[in-house]
Protein backbone atom coordinates (compact mmCIF):
# COMPACT_ATOMS: atom_id res chain seq x y z
CA UNK A 1 0.00 0.00 0.00
CA UNK A 2 1.11 3.61 -1.38
CA UNK A 3 2.27 5.42 1.92
CA UNK A 4 1.09 9.05 1.98
CA UNK A 5 3.50 11.96 2.36
CA UNK A 6 4.00 13.90 5.40
CA UNK A 7 3.85 17.76 6.10
CA UNK A 8 5.02 19.25 9.18
CA UNK A 9 3.85 22.96 9.49
CA UNK A 10 3.94 25.58 12.45
CA UNK A 11 2.06 28.90 12.24
CA UNK A 12 2.71 32.11 14.78
CA UNK A 13 -0.35 33.99 15.12
CA UNK A 14 0.35 37.90 16.82
CA UNK A 15 -0.94 40.94 16.72
CA UNK A 16 1.16 42.06 13.65
CA UNK A 17 1.21 39.10 11.20
CA UNK A 18 0.14 35.20 10.37
CA UNK A 19 3.70 33.52 10.35
CA UNK A 20 3.66 30.39 8.74
CA UNK A 21 6.93 27.68 7.66
CA UNK A 22 6.05 24.01 6.04
CA UNK A 23 8.56 21.03 5.93
CA UNK A 24 8.62 17.75 4.61
CA UNK A 25 9.25 14.96 6.42
CA UNK A 26 12.48 14.94 5.23
CA UNK A 27 12.93 18.37 6.79
CA UNK A 28 12.93 20.20 2.89
CA UNK A 29 11.54 24.06 3.37
CA UNK A 30 8.12 24.13 1.06
CA UNK A 31 6.55 26.89 2.38
CA UNK A 32 7.57 30.15 4.22
CA UNK A 33 5.40 33.37 4.66
CA UNK A 34 3.92 36.09 6.61
CA UNK A 35 0.23 36.73 6.07
CA UNK A 36 -1.37 40.12 7.45
CA UNK A 37 -3.07 40.23 10.75
CA UNK A 38 -6.03 38.17 12.02
CA UNK A 39 -9.10 40.22 13.75
CA UNK A 40 -9.56 39.34 16.97
CA UNK A 41 -13.55 38.22 16.26
CA UNK A 42 -12.89 36.35 12.93
CA UNK A 43 -11.11 32.97 13.31
CA UNK A 44 -12.30 31.99 9.42
CA UNK A 45 -10.36 34.67 8.30
CA UNK A 46 -7.32 32.95 10.14
CA UNK A 47 -8.42 29.58 8.22
CA UNK A 48 -9.08 30.86 5.11
CA UNK A 49 -5.55 33.24 4.76
CA UNK A 50 -3.75 30.17 6.36
CA UNK A 51 -5.39 26.97 4.05
CA UNK A 52 -4.88 29.34 0.67
CA UNK A 53 -0.74 29.68 1.95
CA UNK A 54 -0.51 26.15 1.65
CA UNK A 55 -1.63 25.86 -1.67
CA UNK A 56 -1.72 22.75 -3.19
CA UNK A 57 -0.93 20.75 0.20
CA UNK A 58 -3.95 18.22 1.08
CA UNK A 59 -4.95 19.38 4.33
CA UNK A 60 -5.53 15.58 5.32
CA UNK A 61 -1.13 15.06 4.97
CA UNK A 62 -0.92 18.25 6.85
CA UNK A 63 0.13 18.24 10.76
CA UNK A 64 -0.05 21.67 12.11
CA UNK A 65 0.98 23.28 15.18
CA UNK A 66 -0.40 26.40 15.85
CA UNK A 67 1.28 29.41 18.51
CA UNK A 68 -1.82 31.55 19.88
CA UNK A 69 -0.81 35.13 21.23
CA UNK A 70 -0.92 35.21 25.03
CA UNK A 71 -3.17 38.15 24.12
CA UNK A 72 -5.79 36.74 22.37
CA UNK A 73 -9.01 35.63 24.04
CA UNK A 74 -9.85 32.20 25.64
CA UNK A 75 -13.54 32.47 23.24
CA UNK A 76 -10.54 33.36 20.57
CA UNK A 77 -8.97 30.13 20.89
CA UNK A 78 -11.99 27.92 21.43
CA UNK A 79 -13.70 29.66 18.47
CA UNK A 80 -10.32 28.70 16.12
CA UNK A 81 -10.30 24.89 16.85
CA UNK A 82 -14.00 24.80 16.43
CA UNK A 83 -13.69 26.16 13.21
CA UNK A 84 -10.48 24.55 12.18
CA UNK A 85 -9.93 22.41 8.84
CA UNK A 86 -9.45 18.85 8.59
CA UNK A 87 -5.96 18.73 9.14
CA UNK A 88 -4.43 15.16 9.93
CA UNK A 89 -3.59 16.70 13.21
CA UNK A 90 -3.54 20.07 14.94
CA UNK A 91 -1.58 21.21 18.54
CA UNK A 92 -2.38 24.67 19.88
CA UNK A 93 -0.18 26.27 22.46
CA UNK A 94 0.74 29.99 23.20
CA UNK A 95 3.29 31.50 21.17
CA UNK A 96 5.77 31.66 24.53
CA UNK A 97 5.47 27.62 24.47
CA UNK A 98 6.92 27.96 20.57
CA UNK A 99 9.53 30.27 21.52
CA UNK A 100 10.88 27.66 24.48
CA UNK A 101 10.85 24.99 21.88
CA UNK A 102 12.62 26.81 19.44
CA UNK A 103 15.10 28.26 21.35
CA UNK A 104 16.16 24.95 23.07
CA UNK A 105 15.53 22.52 20.52
CA UNK A 106 12.64 20.92 22.72
CA UNK A 107 14.86 20.31 25.21
CA UNK A 108 14.76 21.68 28.99
CA UNK A 109 15.71 25.18 28.94
CA UNK A 110 14.10 29.26 30.01
CA UNK A 111 13.16 31.60 28.21
CA UNK A 112 13.12 35.33 29.66
CA UNK A 113 10.87 37.72 27.85
CA UNK A 114 11.49 41.71 27.38
CA UNK A 115 9.23 44.24 26.16
CA UNK A 116 5.26 45.34 27.09
CA UNK A 117 5.75 42.42 29.39
CA UNK A 118 7.60 40.48 31.13
CA UNK A 119 7.76 36.97 32.26
CA UNK A 120 9.53 33.89 32.01
CA UNK A 121 8.80 30.34 31.17
CA UNK A 122 10.41 27.07 32.13
CA UNK A 123 10.20 23.59 30.05
CA UNK A 124 11.80 21.19 32.70
CA UNK A 125 12.86 17.31 32.42
CA UNK A 126 9.66 16.19 33.13
CA UNK A 127 7.77 18.22 29.91
CA UNK A 128 5.81 20.85 31.84
CA UNK A 129 5.85 24.13 31.35
CA UNK A 130 6.15 26.80 33.65
CA UNK A 131 4.90 30.42 33.50
CA UNK A 132 5.44 33.74 35.58
CA UNK A 133 4.85 36.93 34.94
CA UNK A 134 3.26 38.17 31.64
CA UNK A 135 0.41 39.87 33.47
CA UNK A 136 0.70 42.38 31.68
CA UNK A 137 0.90 46.50 32.29
CA UNK A 138 1.36 47.72 35.18
CA UNK A 139 2.25 44.44 36.69
CA UNK A 140 5.57 43.35 35.18
CA UNK A 141 8.16 45.35 37.08
CA UNK A 142 10.59 46.04 34.12
CA UNK A 143 8.50 45.92 30.96
CA UNK A 144 8.61 48.75 29.33
CA UNK A 145 5.14 50.43 29.86
CA UNK A 146 6.47 50.63 33.49
CA UNK A 147 9.40 52.22 33.17
CA UNK A 148 7.28 54.66 31.22
CA UNK A 149 5.14 54.65 33.98
CA UNK A 150 7.66 54.84 37.00
CA UNK A 151 9.41 57.64 35.19
CA UNK A 152 6.31 59.67 34.85
CA UNK A 153 5.85 59.51 37.95
CA UNK A 154 8.97 60.64 39.08
CA UNK A 155 8.79 63.70 36.80
CA UNK A 156 5.13 64.76 38.01
CA UNK A 157 6.49 64.19 41.26
CA UNK A 158 9.41 66.49 40.59
CA UNK A 159 6.84 68.77 39.56
CA UNK A 160 5.70 69.25 43.27
CA UNK A 161 8.61 69.36 44.61
CA UNK A 162 7.86 65.72 46.21
CA UNK A 163 11.52 64.30 44.32
CA UNK A 164 14.71 64.65 45.73
CA UNK A 165 16.97 67.40 43.85
CA UNK A 166 19.27 65.40 42.80
CA UNK A 167 17.02 64.23 39.88
CA UNK A 168 15.99 67.79 38.79
CA UNK A 169 18.57 67.83 35.93
CA UNK A 170 17.53 64.69 34.46
CA UNK A 171 17.08 65.00 31.03
CA UNK A 172 14.73 62.26 31.14
CA UNK A 173 12.28 64.48 32.74
CA UNK A 174 12.36 67.43 30.62
CA UNK A 175 11.70 64.68 27.62
CA UNK A 176 8.82 63.27 29.10
CA UNK A 177 7.56 66.69 29.74
CA UNK A 178 7.86 67.52 25.74
CA UNK A 179 5.88 64.62 25.19
CA UNK A 180 3.32 64.77 27.59
CA UNK A 181 2.71 68.53 27.96
CA UNK A 182 4.62 70.35 28.84
CA UNK A 183 1.77 72.31 30.79
CA UNK A 184 0.24 70.60 33.71
CA UNK A 185 -2.98 71.49 31.63
CA UNK A 186 -1.28 69.46 28.82
CA UNK A 187 -0.08 66.78 30.98
CA UNK A 188 -3.63 66.24 32.70
CA UNK A 189 -5.07 65.70 29.27
CA UNK A 190 -2.42 63.47 28.54
CA UNK A 191 -3.26 61.39 31.50
CA UNK A 192 -6.82 61.42 30.47
CA UNK A 193 -6.64 59.79 26.93
CA UNK A 194 -3.61 57.99 28.44
CA UNK A 195 -3.18 53.87 27.28
CA UNK A 196 -0.68 51.29 27.91
CA UNK A 197 0.78 51.33 24.42
CA UNK A 198 1.59 55.32 25.15
CA UNK A 199 3.88 54.60 28.81
CA UNK A 200 5.84 51.63 26.72
CA UNK A 201 6.75 54.44 24.19
CA UNK A 202 7.85 56.47 27.25
CA UNK A 203 9.39 53.09 28.39
CA UNK A 204 11.54 53.34 25.22
CA UNK A 205 12.39 56.99 26.05
CA UNK A 206 13.92 56.05 29.41
CA UNK A 207 16.30 53.25 27.40
CA UNK A 208 17.21 56.02 25.07
CA UNK A 209 18.32 58.10 28.15
CA UNK A 210 19.71 55.45 29.93
CA UNK A 211 22.22 54.84 26.90
CA UNK A 212 23.10 58.67 27.58
CA UNK A 213 23.80 57.89 31.29
CA UNK A 214 21.06 59.88 32.15
CA UNK A 215 21.15 59.46 36.35
CA UNK A 216 17.23 59.14 36.52
CA UNK A 217 17.16 56.46 33.53
CA UNK A 218 19.81 54.57 34.84
CA UNK A 219 18.08 54.26 38.55
CA UNK A 220 15.09 53.33 36.65
CA UNK A 221 16.76 50.32 34.90
CA UNK A 222 18.41 49.43 37.87
CA UNK A 223 15.33 48.73 39.74
CA UNK A 224 14.16 47.00 37.12
CA UNK A 225 17.00 44.59 36.44
CA UNK A 226 17.15 43.82 40.28
CA UNK A 227 13.21 42.59 39.58
CA UNK A 228 13.56 40.98 36.32
CA UNK A 229 16.98 38.91 38.22
CA UNK A 230 14.29 37.83 41.27
CA UNK A 231 11.67 36.28 38.68
CA UNK A 232 14.32 34.49 37.06
CA UNK A 233 16.04 32.87 39.92
CA UNK A 234 12.78 31.71 41.49
CA UNK A 235 13.03 29.26 38.67
CA UNK A 236 17.16 28.13 38.55
CA UNK A 237 18.78 30.02 41.48
CA UNK A 238 21.96 27.24 40.16
CA UNK A 239 21.27 27.92 36.47
CA UNK A 240 21.21 24.69 34.97
CA UNK A 241 19.16 25.26 32.52
CA UNK A 242 19.81 27.03 29.47
CA UNK A 243 18.49 30.43 29.06
CA UNK A 244 17.48 32.35 25.93
CA UNK A 245 16.14 36.09 26.16
CA UNK A 246 13.74 37.39 23.58
CA UNK A 247 11.35 40.03 22.89
CA UNK A 248 11.03 43.54 21.68
CA UNK A 249 12.90 45.28 24.66
CA UNK A 250 15.42 42.08 24.55
CA UNK A 251 18.08 43.43 22.92
CA UNK A 252 17.82 46.77 24.45
CA UNK A 253 17.55 45.88 27.88
CA UNK A 254 20.06 42.63 28.26
CA UNK A 255 23.24 45.30 28.65
CA UNK A 256 21.51 46.47 31.85
CA UNK A 257 20.53 43.14 33.49
CA UNK A 258 22.61 42.13 35.98
CA UNK A 259 26.07 40.63 35.23
CA UNK A 260 25.59 36.97 36.04
CA UNK A 261 22.15 37.37 34.10
CA UNK A 262 23.66 38.50 30.88
CA UNK A 263 26.66 35.47 30.68
CA UNK A 264 24.12 33.26 31.32
CA UNK A 265 21.31 34.32 28.74
CA UNK A 266 22.55 32.67 24.93
CA UNK A 267 21.45 32.75 21.64
CA UNK A 268 18.29 31.06 20.95
CA UNK A 269 18.92 27.51 18.61
CA UNK A 270 16.16 28.33 16.36
CA UNK A 271 13.03 30.96 16.21
CA UNK A 272 9.57 30.16 17.44
CA UNK A 273 8.39 28.82 13.96
CA UNK A 274 11.02 25.85 14.21
CA UNK A 275 9.49 25.65 17.82
CA UNK A 276 5.94 25.16 16.25
CA UNK A 277 7.26 22.82 13.74
CA UNK A 278 8.78 20.81 16.04
CA UNK A 279 5.50 20.29 17.72
CA UNK A 280 3.90 19.46 14.70
CA UNK A 281 6.25 16.61 14.33
CA UNK A 282 6.53 15.84 18.22
CA UNK A 283 2.74 16.23 19.78
CA UNK A 284 4.01 15.54 23.22
CA UNK A 285 6.01 18.38 23.28
CA UNK A 286 2.72 20.35 23.74
CA UNK A 287 2.11 22.47 26.83
CA UNK A 288 0.82 21.52 30.13
CA UNK A 289 1.05 24.98 31.77
CA UNK A 290 1.52 25.06 35.56
CA UNK A 291 1.27 28.63 36.72
CA UNK A 292 2.45 29.33 40.11
CA UNK A 293 0.10 28.01 43.13
CA UNK A 294 -1.13 31.37 43.84
CA UNK A 295 -5.32 30.16 44.13
CA UNK A 296 -5.62 27.55 46.17
CA UNK A 297 -8.54 28.06 48.98
CA UNK A 298 -7.87 29.73 52.28
CA UNK A 299 -9.66 29.18 55.62
CA UNK A 300 -11.21 31.66 57.56
CA UNK A 301 -9.81 31.89 61.02
CA UNK A 302 -12.77 30.80 62.69
CA UNK A 303 -13.44 27.89 60.17
CA UNK A 304 -9.33 27.00 60.67
CA UNK A 305 -9.95 26.98 64.81
CA UNK A 306 -12.61 24.55 64.28
CA UNK A 307 -10.96 22.55 61.49
CA UNK A 308 -7.93 22.55 63.87
CA UNK A 309 -10.18 21.41 67.10
CA UNK A 310 -11.80 18.55 65.11
CA UNK A 311 -7.72 17.07 65.10
CA UNK A 312 -7.18 17.31 68.64
CA UNK A 313 -5.82 13.83 69.85
CA UNK A 314 -7.04 12.21 72.96
CA UNK A 315 -4.22 12.30 75.11
CA UNK A 316 -5.25 9.12 78.04
CA UNK A 317 -6.29 6.95 74.54
CA UNK A 318 -3.47 4.32 74.05
CA UNK A 319 -3.11 4.55 70.68
CA UNK A 320 -0.31 6.44 69.05
CA UNK A 321 -1.16 9.94 68.19
CA UNK A 322 -0.07 9.91 65.55
CA UNK A 323 -2.24 7.12 64.65
CA UNK A 324 -5.02 9.23 66.12
CA UNK A 325 -4.14 12.76 64.42
CA UNK A 326 -3.78 10.63 60.99
CA UNK A 327 -7.47 9.10 61.36
CA UNK A 328 -8.82 12.42 62.40
CA UNK A 329 -7.63 13.99 59.64
CA UNK A 330 -9.33 11.28 57.44
CA UNK A 331 -12.42 11.64 59.21
CA UNK A 332 -12.24 15.78 58.91
CA UNK A 333 -11.83 15.35 55.18
CA UNK A 334 -14.82 13.13 54.44
CA UNK A 335 -16.55 15.45 56.89
CA UNK A 336 -15.71 18.48 54.81
CA UNK A 337 -14.11 20.18 57.55
CA UNK A 338 -11.11 19.78 54.98
CA UNK A 339 -12.53 20.30 51.55
CA UNK A 340 -10.37 19.36 48.79
CA UNK A 341 -7.71 21.97 47.20
CA UNK A 342 -7.40 23.54 51.20
CA UNK A 343 -3.89 24.29 51.83
CA UNK A 344 -2.93 22.70 55.37
CA UNK A 345 -1.29 24.69 57.86
CA UNK A 346 2.71 24.47 58.20
CA UNK A 347 3.83 21.79 60.33
CA UNK A 348 4.77 24.16 63.16
CA UNK A 349 1.48 25.78 63.30
CA UNK A 350 -0.28 22.13 63.24
CA UNK A 351 2.66 21.00 66.54
CA UNK A 352 1.84 24.51 68.44
CA UNK A 353 -2.19 24.31 67.80
CA UNK A 354 -2.34 20.74 68.65
CA UNK A 355 0.44 20.60 71.49
CA UNK A 356 2.26 17.65 69.95
CA UNK A 357 5.67 17.71 68.55
CA UNK A 358 6.54 18.11 64.94
CA UNK A 359 8.01 14.76 64.53
CA UNK A 360 4.34 13.65 65.41
CA UNK A 361 3.03 15.47 63.02
CA UNK A 362 5.40 14.73 60.13
CA UNK A 363 4.50 11.06 60.98
CA UNK A 364 0.97 11.70 60.79
CA UNK A 365 1.24 13.83 57.17
CA UNK A 366 3.55 10.74 55.92
CA UNK A 367 0.50 8.59 56.47
CA UNK A 368 -2.12 10.73 54.56
CA UNK A 369 0.32 11.17 51.78
CA UNK A 370 0.75 7.28 51.24
CA UNK A 371 -3.11 6.93 52.00
CA UNK A 372 -3.35 9.63 49.30
CA UNK A 373 -5.47 12.08 51.08
CA UNK A 374 -3.24 15.01 50.50
CA UNK A 375 -0.55 15.77 48.17
CA UNK A 376 2.15 17.91 47.98
CA UNK A 377 3.40 20.83 45.86
CA UNK A 378 6.86 21.68 45.22
CA UNK A 379 7.22 25.37 46.38
CA UNK A 380 3.91 26.11 47.39
CA UNK A 381 2.60 23.76 50.67
CA UNK A 382 0.50 20.96 51.50
CA UNK A 383 -2.55 20.19 50.21
CA UNK A 384 -5.98 18.37 50.39
CA UNK A 385 -5.78 16.22 47.26
CA UNK A 386 -8.97 16.60 44.88
CA UNK A 387 -10.55 12.86 44.48
CA UNK A 388 -13.37 12.41 41.97
CA UNK A 389 -16.24 10.19 42.99
CA UNK A 390 -17.97 8.64 39.82
CA UNK A 391 -20.99 6.57 40.16
CA UNK A 392 -20.97 3.90 38.30
CA UNK A 393 -24.95 3.15 38.35
CA UNK A 394 -25.27 6.05 35.98
CA UNK A 395 -24.13 6.64 32.20
CA UNK A 396 -22.49 9.90 32.17
CA UNK A 397 -19.73 11.50 29.93
CA UNK A 398 -16.34 12.31 31.89
CA UNK A 399 -17.01 16.10 31.42
CA UNK A 400 -20.35 16.57 32.40
CA UNK A 401 -19.49 14.47 35.19
CA UNK A 402 -16.57 17.30 36.28
CA UNK A 403 -18.77 20.26 35.51
CA UNK A 404 -21.16 18.68 37.93
CA UNK A 405 -19.10 18.78 40.53
CA UNK A 406 -17.54 22.04 40.06
CA UNK A 407 -14.49 20.70 38.36
CA UNK A 408 -12.82 22.07 35.15
CA UNK A 409 -12.56 19.27 32.62
CA UNK A 410 -10.25 18.97 29.94
CA UNK A 411 -9.67 16.47 26.76
CA UNK A 412 -6.24 16.59 24.97
CA UNK A 413 -6.76 14.61 21.52
CA UNK A 414 -3.26 12.55 21.26
CA UNK A 415 -4.22 10.32 18.69
CA UNK A 416 -7.07 10.48 15.83
CA UNK A 417 -7.36 8.44 12.59
CA UNK A 418 -9.58 5.93 10.67
CA UNK A 419 -8.59 2.71 10.68
CA UNK A 420 -9.56 -1.34 9.83
CA UNK A 421 -11.08 -2.96 12.84
CA UNK A 422 -9.21 -5.47 14.89
CA UNK A 423 -10.74 -8.79 15.38
CA UNK A 424 -12.00 -7.67 19.15
CA UNK A 425 -13.35 -4.89 18.08
CA UNK A 426 -14.89 -5.97 14.99
CA UNK A 427 -17.03 -8.90 17.71
CA UNK A 428 -17.65 -5.80 19.79
CA UNK A 429 -18.82 -3.28 17.57
CA UNK A 430 -20.86 -5.80 15.63
CA UNK A 431 -19.11 -4.88 12.29
CA UNK A 432 -18.11 -7.51 9.56
CA UNK A 433 -13.98 -8.33 9.75
CA UNK A 434 -12.48 -5.37 7.38
CA UNK A 435 -14.59 -2.58 8.18
CA UNK A 436 -13.22 0.39 9.42
CA UNK A 437 -13.29 2.78 12.61
CA UNK A 438 -12.78 6.20 13.94
CA UNK A 439 -9.59 5.31 16.67
CA UNK A 440 -9.35 8.79 19.50
CA UNK A 441 -6.44 8.49 22.03
CA UNK A 442 -7.35 10.98 24.64
CA UNK A 443 -5.74 12.60 27.83
CA UNK A 444 -8.37 13.14 30.33
CA UNK A 445 -7.57 16.24 32.85
CA UNK A 446 -9.48 17.77 35.97
CA UNK A 447 -8.47 20.80 37.41
CA UNK A 448 -5.18 21.05 35.37
CA UNK A 449 -4.31 17.44 36.61
CA UNK A 450 -4.21 14.05 34.66
CA UNK A 451 -6.80 11.57 35.93
CA UNK A 452 -7.19 9.59 32.87
CA UNK A 453 -6.19 8.42 29.43
CA UNK A 454 -8.55 6.90 27.44
CA UNK A 455 -8.53 4.79 23.95
CA UNK A 456 -11.62 5.12 22.10
CA UNK A 457 -12.96 3.12 19.37
CA UNK A 458 -16.28 3.65 17.12
CA UNK A 459 -17.72 2.68 13.73
CA UNK A 460 -16.60 4.92 11.07
CA UNK A 461 -20.25 5.76 9.94
CA UNK A 462 -20.52 6.98 13.73
CA UNK A 463 -17.61 9.39 13.97
CA UNK A 464 -16.28 9.70 10.21
CA UNK A 465 -14.30 12.21 10.85
CA UNK A 466 -12.47 11.66 14.00
CA UNK A 467 -9.40 14.21 13.33
CA UNK A 468 -12.42 17.42 14.54
CA UNK A 469 -12.89 15.47 17.79
CA UNK A 470 -11.53 18.12 20.42
CA UNK A 471 -14.29 18.69 23.19
CA UNK A 472 -16.77 16.13 24.50
CA UNK A 473 -17.01 12.34 22.50
CA UNK A 474 -20.83 12.19 24.62
CA UNK A 475 -21.73 15.52 23.40
CA UNK A 476 -20.85 15.10 19.46
CA UNK A 477 -22.66 11.60 20.04
CA UNK A 478 -25.71 13.44 21.43
CA UNK A 479 -25.87 15.88 18.51
CA UNK A 480 -25.56 13.05 16.17
CA UNK A 481 -28.69 11.37 18.04
CA UNK A 482 -26.34 8.34 18.83
CA UNK A 483 -25.83 8.71 22.15
CA UNK A 484 -25.36 5.20 24.31
CA UNK A 485 -28.44 4.59 26.73
CA UNK A 486 -26.33 1.93 28.42
CA UNK A 487 -23.23 0.51 28.87
CA UNK A 488 -21.46 -2.75 30.00
CA UNK A 489 -18.70 -1.39 31.98
CA UNK A 490 -15.47 -3.92 33.24
CA UNK A 491 -13.43 -2.68 36.61
CA UNK A 492 -9.73 -3.96 37.54
CA UNK A 493 -6.48 -3.67 38.75
CA UNK A 494 -4.06 -3.41 35.96
CA UNK A 495 -0.08 -2.75 35.50
CA UNK A 496 0.01 0.13 32.78
CA UNK A 497 3.11 0.68 30.01
CA UNK A 498 5.48 3.57 30.95
CA UNK A 499 3.74 5.66 28.13
CA UNK A 500 0.36 5.64 30.09
CA UNK A 501 2.22 6.29 33.48
CA UNK A 502 3.98 9.02 32.01
CA UNK A 503 0.93 11.32 30.90
CA UNK A 504 -0.98 10.58 34.08
CA UNK A 505 2.06 11.71 35.86
CA UNK A 506 2.07 8.53 37.74
CA UNK A 507 5.10 6.97 40.02
CA UNK A 508 5.61 3.57 39.71
CA UNK A 509 3.95 2.50 42.80
CA UNK A 510 1.05 4.56 41.75
CA UNK A 511 -2.19 2.45 41.43
CA UNK A 512 -4.18 2.26 38.11
CA UNK A 513 -7.56 1.20 37.58
CA UNK A 514 -8.48 -0.36 33.80
CA UNK A 515 -11.58 0.18 32.48
CA UNK A 516 -13.85 -1.18 29.70
CA UNK A 517 -16.79 0.05 28.03
CA UNK A 518 -19.28 -0.61 25.56
CA UNK A 519 -22.01 1.74 25.13
CA UNK A 520 -25.24 0.73 23.86
CA UNK A 521 -28.14 2.76 21.30
CA UNK A 522 -31.65 1.96 22.78
CA UNK A 523 -31.85 -0.90 19.93
CA UNK A 524 -29.18 -2.26 21.23
CA UNK A 525 -26.68 -1.34 18.63
CA UNK A 526 -23.54 -1.11 19.94
CA UNK A 527 -21.94 2.38 19.04
CA UNK A 528 -18.97 3.03 21.62
CA UNK A 529 -15.35 0.37 23.30
CA UNK A 530 -13.28 2.06 25.28
CA UNK A 531 -10.62 0.93 27.52
CA UNK A 532 -9.28 3.52 29.63
CA UNK A 533 -6.49 4.18 32.78
CA UNK A 534 -7.97 5.92 35.89
CA UNK A 535 -4.93 7.32 38.33
CA UNK A 536 -6.57 5.24 41.42
CA UNK A 537 -5.41 8.03 44.07
CA UNK A 538 -7.34 10.83 41.93
CA UNK A 539 -10.31 8.74 41.15
CA UNK A 540 -12.90 6.12 43.26
CA UNK A 541 -16.40 4.25 41.76
CA UNK A 542 -18.94 3.88 43.65
CA UNK A 543 -21.57 1.91 43.40
CA UNK A 544 -24.58 1.97 46.00
CA UNK A 545 -25.91 -1.81 47.07
CA UNK A 546 -29.27 -3.01 47.75
CA UNK A 547 -30.48 -5.95 48.70
CA UNK A 548 -32.84 -8.12 46.49
CA UNK A 549 -36.65 -7.19 48.24
CA UNK A 550 -37.93 -10.12 46.39
CA UNK A 551 -35.30 -12.78 48.11
CA UNK A 552 -36.22 -13.68 51.64
CA UNK A 553 -33.93 -12.37 54.24
CA UNK A 554 -32.71 -15.93 55.48
CA UNK A 555 -29.72 -16.15 56.96
CA UNK A 556 -27.12 -17.04 54.22
CA UNK A 557 -28.68 -13.86 52.29
CA UNK A 558 -28.84 -11.13 55.45
CA UNK A 559 -26.06 -8.98 55.52
CA UNK A 560 -25.37 -9.53 51.74
CA UNK A 561 -25.77 -7.81 48.66
CA UNK A 562 -26.22 -9.88 45.32
CA UNK A 563 -23.83 -9.95 43.24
Amino acid sequence: MHRRPKCFAGAIISSQSLDLLVESEAGERLISCSLPPVPQDDPAALWNGLTASLGDLPLHQVHLALGLDTAKTSQFRRQLIENAPRFCSLEVASDIHMILLGAHGGEPGLVLGLGSKVLAQCFDAERHSHRKGGWGFPFDIGSTGWLGWQALSQTLSLLDGRLSTEFSDAMLHQALLDQCGPSPEKIRDWLLAVQAADYERLGYLVLDHADQNDPAALGLMQKAADEIGQLIRSFDKDQSLPLSLFGSAAERMKPYLPPWLQKWAGPARRTALDGAVLMARQPDLHEICIVPQMSWKVQSTSKLKNSIDALRPDPDATTPLYIQLKNKFAQAIQNGLWSPGHALPSERYLSEALDVSRITIRKTLELLLEEGLIERQQGAGTFVKQRIEQPISVLTGFSDEMKARGIQPETRVLESFIRTATAEEALTLSLKPGQQVAFLKRLRLADGKPVAVEYSVLPRHVLPNPYVMTGSLYAYLKMQKLMPVRALQHLRANIVSSTERDLLQANDDTAVLYITRVGYLADGTPVEFTHSYYRGDSYDFIAELQTDKNVEATPQHRGRAPL
